[in-house]
Formats: structure tokens, sequence, C-alpha cells
């Protein structure tokens, strides 16, 4: 019977630590620094959403990417909010992509409905943003980013089909999603 006590009292514990552990895993889907370059208050998902166009022509698993996270910049109580993201590629296309993709006009499709991605006016650095939010996926990634509102990320967040499409009609289907870390970034903006 003593040998059961400690055991009866570790089972306990571990199960009063499950809401805590559910809290913090909510938590952890929002990112939140002051950036050291800019001094701005940065809020973000902890994991972007990945979208992906195959190209199965060229290669096996031949994919191009763009990753997108939501960001709230605050500087001395002015928010602004953004998607920043990456492009890349699995191929070598000597940078054509990335071009492509800072000249290409974006559209988010959420339930078949358009969203246009402004790009940002100025760079990153100049909006807030000297530290990237998320870690670059791949060494030649390159960073993007577009101006967001709140209105439409509330919306995406309940989206049932996501995907983007390049103005030249390729398609981006989603490939990674984290709408969840999406609702935990609207979550914390509601604070």
């Amino acid at each position: 019977m003593r040998r059961a006590l400690p055991q009866l009292a570790s089972v306990v514990m571990a199960l009063s630590a499950l809401p805590a552990a559910d809290a913090f895993a909510r938590d952890a889907a929002v990112r939140q620094y002051l950036d050291r370059d800019t001094a701005a208050t940065i809020t973000a998902m902890d994991r972007p959403l990945v979208f992906a166009h195959e190209r199965v022509s060229l290669a096996v698993h031949a994919r191009d990417y763009i990753s997108l996270v939501a960001v709230d910049v605050n500087r001395g109580g002015n928010h602004r909010l953004y998607w920043y993201g990456f492009v890349w590629t699995t191929m070598d296309d000597g940078g054509q992509l990335a071009a492509d993709a800072r000249r290409s006009d974006w559209l988010l499709l959420a339930d078949a409905r358009p969203v246009p991605l402004r790009p940002a006016s100025t760079a990153p650095r100049e909006l807030g943003i000297g530290e990237a939010p998320v870690d670059r996926p791949v060494r030649n990634a390159i960073a993007v980013v577009f101006e967001a509102d709140a209105e439409v990320l509330q919306y995406l967040g309940t989206a049932g089909q996501l995907s983007l499409r390049r103005a030249d009609g390729t398609d981006y289907p989603l490939w990674r999603d984290a709408r969840e870390a999406l609702q935990a970034f609207l979550g914390q903006l509601s604070h």
C-alpha cells in the first residue's frame, strides 16, 4: 500500500498539469519579442502557412514554396499588420522564382474568395521588422512582406479552403496548415 501512494501522487500531479500544458500549447502558437534593430514590439504566428506548387515535370518532389506568417508591428502603440514570409524552390532556378514573386501579383484564395496581397511599400526594417519573425526555411529563401488587415485575417482563420495564386495563374495549394497559429495570433491581438 505504501508503494501505491507515491504512484498515485505522481498520477494526480501529472493530471493536474494537463490544463497548464494545454494553455502553454495555445500560447506557444504566438511569438512576441522586442525587435533589437527597430525597438518595435513584434507579435507573430510561431509557424507559417506554407503553400506549394508542384513541378513534377522537372523532377520528383520538385516544388516552389511561399510561406506566410501574420505579424503585428507595435511602434509606440501604433499597430500595423503584415504578412511576412519567404519564397523558395527545391530547384536551382538562378533566383527566377524570387524575382517573379516580387514582381507578381498574388491572390490568397479563401473558400474561393480572392484576397489580393499588396506588397509592403517599404523595406521590412522601415516597417519595424528588423529581425525576421520566423526562421528562414532554407538558405536561399527570399523574404516577402505584404500588407494585411484584421478583418481579412479573421476570415482566413475560419476559411475551409486556402490557396495562393500568382497573376500568371499558377496555383499554390496549402501544403502545411497553421491556421491554429493564426487563431492564436488573432486571440493575442484582442487582449
